[in-house]
């Protein structure tokens, strides 16, 4: 359906035209639809081919789900849309699946988990480039828990943060990443809502925070150590500025984040 703007400008589609307008000069554009319809894609021979391509890039995109559901508490700290850059790191996994045909591939996390860790959500300010001394940690994942050594940390020595925010604080997740299997009929995965939050205590940026060790577990009642499935912690560092001497409130648009382990 196209739209009048109010600058008399027509966006949208009208039958085999589309209309947009671009930002940089305002001018609106009119293309004609093209392609093979959606109907012939389906159920011609022709296309079997594009039809296995495109099951496989689906399973992709839900593989990518599958990734950032124990993300969810740090995706704020995002910087640009890190899907597309996931879904190549998923498609890599995919292709390396050579038991099954094409348009059927299973991607793997359980076997290949190791792709997943360092992944950066940031592009700017990474998390690597803030907190410049590697947080270690151990994943045991007969007993789904993970330990992350938390070294002492010093703005100008192992920690660089350019935003003026007074007080910051890490936070790490906690979860399961479950095998995207071939299936007729794709359906969630329920073990894609397993993961853990731990949130630290605000820390002033211009003074010395003490080492730390955190124990994160997962729901013992939930989690199954099975095959089928990756465990994956990652962390993230996030900026506050006080609203009362007890108040501290997050800053939106700095900090960083990133896949600190998997396996």
């Amino acid at each position: 359906m196209a739209i009048l703007l109010d600058n008399g400008a027509l966006v949208g589609r009208l039958k085999n035209l589309s209309f947009y307008q671009q930002q940089s000069t305002g001018k609106v554009i009119v293309r004609f639809k093209r392609g093979v319809s959606k109907k012939r894609i389906k159920n011609d021979p022709a296309y079997a081919r594009t039809r296995k391509l495109n099951r496989d890039f689906g399973a992709c995109s839900r593989a990518v789900g599958n990734i950032r559901y124990p993300l969810y508490r740090l995706l704020h700290l995002a910087d640009y849309n890190f899907s597309p850059v996931l879904q190549v790191v998923c498609k890599n996994i995919q292709e390396r699946d050579d038991q099954h045909k094409l348009g059927e591939k299973n991607i793997y996390f359980s076997r290949f988990a190791y792709l997943l860790k360092g992944f950066q959500l940031n592009q700017k300010n990474t998390f690597d480039s803030l907190v410049r001394h590697p947080l270690e940690c151990t994943i045991n994942k007969e007993t789904g828990t993970a330990i992350i050594s938390i070294p002492e940390l010093q703005a100008g020595v192992n920690l660089f943060l350019p935003w003026k925010s007074p007080y910051y604080r890490l936070r790490i997740t906690f979860g399961v990443v479950p095998d995207e299997l071939f299936s007729v009929t794709p359906q969630p995965m329920e073990d894609a809502a397993l993961a853990e939050d731990f949130m630290g205590e605000w820390q002033p940026v211009r003074q010395r925070s003490a080492a730390q060790q955190v124990e994160m577990k997962l729901d013992e009642h939930l989690y199954k150590p099975e095959e089928g499935y990756a465990v994956v912690v990652s962390v993230g560092i996030e900026m506050g500025t006080p609203l009362t001497d007890k108040l501290i409130e997050i800053v939106p648009r700095q900090g960083a984040a990133k896949i600190l382990a998997a396996g």
